[in-house]
């Protein structure tokens, strides 16, 4: 079985809603995540010890997950589009020997974005996006 290919971020890149582009610093996703739903009733039967144990199961409703970025900001750039609907995609850097990066692909909005300035740093901004809907996975090719 071979392992696979260890990629650095250097040529991760990502489209927004509206055209807006940013120089990526860091991307990072927390993930798909359901809620637990106590289904325990008044039937369960205590242990020895005479506590009654819940019982979960994993709700229908997936939640997509948000992205933090953080990216090189320019105060005279476009204004980030916060709110505004559209397509996110995520393209990861071209492996050795493909010819197109892997791609996270969703609808979603820019929920949060803000600066920071520091004087021996360069202004960057953090945004939060939130995906709403079924992402899509796609391999290098």
């Amino acid at each position: 079985m071979s392992s696979p290919t260890v990629l650095q971020g250097q040529g991760t890149s990502m489209t927004f809603p509206n055209g807006f582009t940013l120089s990526l610093l860091e991307v990072s996703r927390d993930g798909v995540e359901v809620d637990d739903v106590d289904v325990t009733d008044m039937a369960a039967t205590p242990d020895a010890m005479g506590r009654v144990w819940s019982v979960f199961q994993p709700s229908k409703l997936a939640n997509p997950g948000t992205l933090k970025i953080k990216g090189h900001y320019s105060p005279d750039g476009p204004a980030v589009p916060v709110g505004i609907p559209g397509t996110i995609v995520v393209t990861f850097p071209v492996p050795p020997s493909k010819v197109n990066g892997a791609t996270w692909t969703s609808a979603g909005y820019i929920k949060s974005e803000g600066e920071s300035v520091s004087m021996k740093e360069k202004i960057t901004v953090e945004l939060t996006v939130k995906f709403s809907g079924a992402p899509a996975y796609a391999a290098s090719s």
